[in-house]
């Protein structure tokens, strides 16, 4: 920690003599450029030396001694030495200086960026960082990279134990889980998985899936990764390497800082003001906004190499589901997310790319139990179709047949179900056919699952509809709104029209006056 400190502080008188220069250099290249322009400044240059330093301190610019990748220095000094920029620019426009010389000011930033840029690159090139630590008696070389410290007064839940428990856990493989997340997530995991046979046991800190592939033996009963998914540009191709690794019923344990962690975290760790500037406008649009478009995302990869992304703990989870396990445990500390999966099966991926975007298709059974797909606006964590049957399984049904605190909803998404616009694009559903304008509303498979078998007969011989009878109804159960559909499908059958007219002018009417809304 010592030497790092007094890195930091060589790095900071650079960085002071590195301003000097280039104020002096734009100065003396200045056309018409006299020494007295030295005079000149000499009070504003010391201000300007203030801010620069002020942000330089509060964003730690200096930090990446400690990662000492070409990249990781790239980024910190091109971030604040941006904001930087900014600040001035805002300043000279506020005080109105217009007697400043914009020449000398972003030229003076732009020198000492690129010097500090060549530094930093030098720095990179001749100090190597120690990335990976061989652990006698493990299967695998076990990375060095660790975790802070872990609070221990966290949220834990354990779903379903199927460890089979041959003995008390290893000593080593408990040591190494204590060093690296603490006591509750050893707990956490001892819970879960047989810990008692090391070479059964893959202990691993990576994001890349060859690492996981190249492991010595073929299959494991327990695999426990300790990097953050965030930081893993393939997370799919991560998962489906632990599952091949895996045998059938084994665990694997991962962990993610998720979003509203990370919320907090950058809000803690820059001073106040800045921290909200940098979280709302550059750490949100491009870590989180960016990587949902495709216009944008190449932009996300190009800044972060697909790291530091902003994940969800429902998209986490999706991942796992999606990628062949069924969700074992959660645990929450204030760093990070655990979460624990059980091998069912081969992942299910294949033949399906799930959207990140603004829009969604989603599987619904449509007429004669044919698969449609409505398009929605997303109000729902990328992946987080994959949770259907873990969310009814532990979530219970609330009044409008909807699951009660589904964490799976944005909350952008709340205020799209609202206000209606999220169901705004199925109307190209309707003018496609695969909608009619009233109708039973189209259901996944799970839900349609959850029917009786006469009302499922009834539905599939008629397309589903943009405003189901529900809106008409108002039925609070699951029993409810199936009683409403057989009714509403007993009249159609009767009379189509005259059914439909009703029963959307009964829409209307509580949706305008009722304030029925989708939830």
């Amino acid at each position: 920690m010592k030497y790092y400190l007094r890195q930091n502080l060589f790095f900071i008188f650079l960085d002071i003599l590195f301003v000097a220069a280039a104020f002096v250099i734009m100065v003396i290249i200045k056309p018409g450029g006299t020494p007295s322009y030295f005079l000149k400044y000499f009070n504003a240059f010391f201000l300007f030396l203030g801010i620069w330093l002020l942000f330089t301190l509060s964003f730690r610019k200096f930090d990446f001694a400690t990662n000492p990748s070409f990249f990781s220095i790239t980024k910190a000094i091109i971030l604040c030495n941006v904001l930087i920029l900014l600040t001035i620019t805002f300043l000279m426009y506020l005080f109105r200086t217009v007697y400043f010389s914009r020449f000398i000011v972003f030229g003076t930033i732009g020198i000492t960026t690129l010097l500090e840029l060549l530094s930093g690159g030098m720095f990179s090139f001749f100090i190597k960082p120690e990335t990976r630590l061989d652990v006698p008696g493990l299967d695998y070389p076990f990375l060095s990279e660790g975790f802070s410290s872990v609070n221990t007064r966290a949220y834990s839940k354990v779903i379903h134990s199927p460890a089979r428990k041959n003995g008390s856990p290893d000593k080593f493989t408990k040591e190494i889980i204590h060093q690296k997340a603490g006591n509750e997530v050893f707990n956490f995991c001892d819970d879960l998985a047989d810990l008692s046979n090391r070479k059964k046991t893959l202990l691993i800190d990576t994001s890349s899936a060859f690492n996981i592939e190249s492991a010595h033996r073929n299959s494991y009963s327990t695999i426990i990764n300790f990097k953050k998914i965030n930081d893993t540009p393939h997370i799919d191709s991560l998962f489906k390497a632990v599952n091949t690794k895996l045998e059938n019923g084994g665990i694997f344990i991962g962990c993610v800082e998720t979003k509203n962690q990370r919320k907090v975290r950058i809000l803690r760790k820059y001073p106040w003001g800045f921290n909200f500037l940098y979280y709302y406008f550059i750490d949100f649009p491009v870590k989180r906004v960016f990587p949902k478009f495709e216009l944008t995302r190449w932009i996300f990869y190009i800044l972060t190499r697909g790291q530091n992304r902003v994940i969800s703990r429902a998209e986490a989870l999706g991942r796992l589901s999606s990628a062949g396990f069924i969700v074992a445990g959660e645990k929450f500390t204030p760093e990070m997310f655990f979460f624990a999966g059980i091998k069912t099966g081969s992942p299910i991926l294949n033949g399906y790319n799930p959207s990140y975007g603004l829009f969604i298709r989603l599987a619904r059974v449509g007429k004669d139990g044919k698969e449609i797909r409505v398009i929605k606006f997303r109000t729902m964590h990328p992946y987080a179709e994959f949770l259907q049957d873990y969310i009814y399984e532990h979530h219970h049904l609330e009044e409008g047949g909807k699951f009660k605190n589904d964490f799976r909803i944005s909350t952008q998404g709340k205020l799209m179900r609202k206000i209606w616009v999220d169901e705004l694009p199925m109307l190209l559903n309707w003018i496609k056919g695969d909608l009619k304008m009233v109708g039973v509303r189209p259901l996944s498979k799970h839900y349609f699952n959850l029917y009786a078998e006469d009302l499922k007969k009834k539905r599939i011989k008629y397309k589903p509809g943009l405003i189901p009878p529900f809106y008409a109804d108002m039925p609070k159960t699951l029993e409810e709104i199936q009683r409403s559909e057989r009714n509403y499908l007993i009249s159609y059958e009767k009379s189509p029209f005259r059914t439909d007219w009703v029963y959307f002018w009964k829409a209307v009417y509580n949706i305008l006056f009722r304030k029925a809304r989708s939830r």
